[in-house]
C-alpha cells in the first residue's frame, strides 16, 4: 500500500516517486506490513494503533459475508476477490460482536475474520495484542479495537504522522514531529491534500467514508470509521483500483463472530522466569505459490513489567537500521556470527535493536531482539528453546500452544 509513510521514505532516501501498479503497492503494502509488525511486537500496549482497521454487524447477529452487501454500499457481486488464508478456528470462542470485551484481551486468539481481499495478495497476516485486533491481506488492513483511537488512525492512516510528540517514536518507526494529539481519534479532519469525507452507514450504523489521493497515487485510499456495537470500534483501510467498489467488498467478506487461533511456525519451549506471551504476529502464505517458503510471524513474550523479547522469523533484518526501508531496500551483509547457540552459528548484537540476528536459522531468516532488562543470557534461553515447526506454510500443523516443552 503506497501511503505517505512510503513517501516520507522516498523523499528521506532522496528517490525518485514510483509509478504506482496494484503489484508495487502491495509489495509496498508488505514494507508498511513489517514495520507495523515491528512495532506489534516490540511494545505491549496501544501497538495496533497504526494498522488499517474494519469490522462489520450486519444485521442482528452477524457480522458480513454470505454474498449481501452492507446498507449504504452499492452491491459488489462479480467483482473479483482473492481467498484470505485464515487461522485454525477457535471453538466455543464468542467473536468480537458478540463480546467486544474481549477483543485484544488474549493474544493468542483474533475474534473476527476475513473470507476474501479485492487485491492481490502474497499472504495474510494477523496481529493481536492489548485492546487492538488487525488482519492485513493485500491493499486491505483490518482492525477491532475497544479504543476509538485505534480505529482513528486505521481509517486514517496519514494520522500516524502527526499523532506522536517530538521526538517520540510513531507506529512508523519515523520521529514524530507536531505533538498534537487531539489528531488521535478525530475523524472529520480534512486538513490533508485531496481528502475527502462523507457521512455513511454500516449495517444501519453511522460510518464515516475517507477519500484520499496520494500525490503521484494511481490508486485511492478508502478509510472506514464506524460502530458495530457499544463498546467495539472498527474502521478499515483500503487501496481501491475501482472506487468504493472494492471497498464494499472487502466489508461485505467480514465476520465479528468468527474466532480464530493465532498460531506461529514455532514453539519456545524455554522462557525466563515470569514470561508469558504478550503480542502474536501470525503470517500466513498464500497456497500454491512456489516462490513462497513461509511468512513473517513473531511472538512478544515478556514479564509485564517491560522485560521483553520478540522473537520473529521470515524478514531479513539489520542492526541500526530499522529494517527494510524504502522501496528499493537492499540489506548490507550481515556481519558474521559471533556466538554459537546449540550449534547454530548467529550474530550477536549489542547495539540497537539488542539481540540475536541470523539470515538462514534451519532455512529461515531470525531475530531476537530483547529490551528492559533482558540482556544476552535471556536471549540464549529463548533461542536455546526455539523449535521451528517443519511445515511452515499451513497454520494447521502449527503449535496450539506456542509455549511448552
Amino acid at each position: 500500500m503506497t501511503g505517505l509513510n512510503e513517501l516520507l521514505e522516498r523523499a528521506v532516501g532522496d528517490q525518485p516517486a514510483l509509478s504506482v501498479t496494484r503489484e508495487t503497492a502491495v509489495a509496498a503494502g508488505r514494507r508498511a506490513a513489517r514495520r507495523r509488525r515491528t512495532l506489534a511486537v516490540g511494545t505491549c500496549a496501544g501497538v495496533l494503533a497504526v494498522a488499517g482497521v474494519a469490522t462489520v454487524a450486519l444485521g442482528a447477529g452477524g457480522g458480513g459475508g454470505g454474498g449481501r452487501a452492507p446498507a449504504g454500499g452499492p452491491n459488489t457481486m462479480g467483482l473479483p476477490v482473492y481467498p484470505v488464508p485464515a487461522l485454525p478456528a477457535a471453538a466455543g470462542v464468542p467473536g468480537a460482536l458478540q463480546r467486544p470485551d474481549l477483543v485484544g484481551s488474549d493474544p493468542l486468539l483474533s475474534h473476527f475474520t476475513v473470507d476474501t481481499s479485492a487485491w492481490p495478495l502474497s499472504e495474510a497476516t494477523y496481529m493481536s495484542s492489548d485492546g487492538s485486533e488487525t488482519v492485513s491481506a493485500g491493499g486491505l488492513t483490518i482492525t477491532v479495537s475497544r479504543t476509538r483511537d485505534a480505529a482513528s488512525l486505521a481509517a486514517n492512516p496519514e494520522l500516524t504522522q502527526l499523532s506522536a510528540s517530538p521526538g517520540s517514536v510513531v507506529p512508523n518507526g519515523d520521529p514524530g514531529t507536531t505533538g498534537d494529539p487531539g489528531l488521535i481519534g478525530s475523524p472529520g479532519t480534512t486538513d490533508q491534500p485531496g481528502k475527502t469525507e462523507k457521512p455513511t452507514t454500516v449495517g444501519g450504523r453511522p460510518a464515516t467514508l475517507t477519500t484520499r489521493t496520494e500525490t503521484g497515487g494511481k490508486y485511492r485510499h478508502y478509510g472506514l470509521l464506524w460502530q458495530p456495537v457499544d463498546g467495539l470500534w472498527v474502521g478499515m483501510s483500503v487501496e481501491s483500483a475501482t472506487a468504493e467498489a472494492e471497498l464494499w467488498s472487502d466489508v461485505d467478506a467480514l465476520h465479528l463472530d468468527r474466532t480464530g487461533r493465532c498460531v506461529v511456525p514455532f514453539r519456545l519451549t524455554d522462557l525466563p522466569a515470569g514470561a508469558k506471551v504478550l503480542g502474536c504476529v501470525a503470517g500466513v502464505p498464500v497456497p500454491g505459490q512456489a516462490d513462497v517458503k513461509f511468512a513473517f510471524s513473531s511472538l512478544l513474550v515478556g514479564d509485564g513489567r517491560g522485560d521483553q523479547a520478540s522473537v520473529s522469523i521470515g524478514e531479513i533484518t539489520r542492526p541500526d537500521t530499522g529494517g527494510d526501508v524504502g522501496p528499493n531496500y537492499s540489506p548490507a551483509p550481515l556481519p558474521p556470527p559471533n556466538r554459537t547457540v546449540n550449534g547454530h552459528p548467529i550474530f550477536w548484537s549489542s547495539s540497537r535493536p539488542m539481540g540475536f540476528i541470523s539470515d538462514d536459522f534451519d532455512g529461515v531468516p531470525l531475530s531476537i531482539d530483547v529490551r528492559g532488562s533482558y540482556r544476552e543470557p535471556q536471549a540464549t534461553q529463548i533461542l536455546a528453546g526455539l523449535k521451528l515447526s517443519a511445515n511452515l506454510i499451513d497454520p494447521k500443523t502449527w503449535p496450539s500452544d506456542p509455549i511448552g516443552r
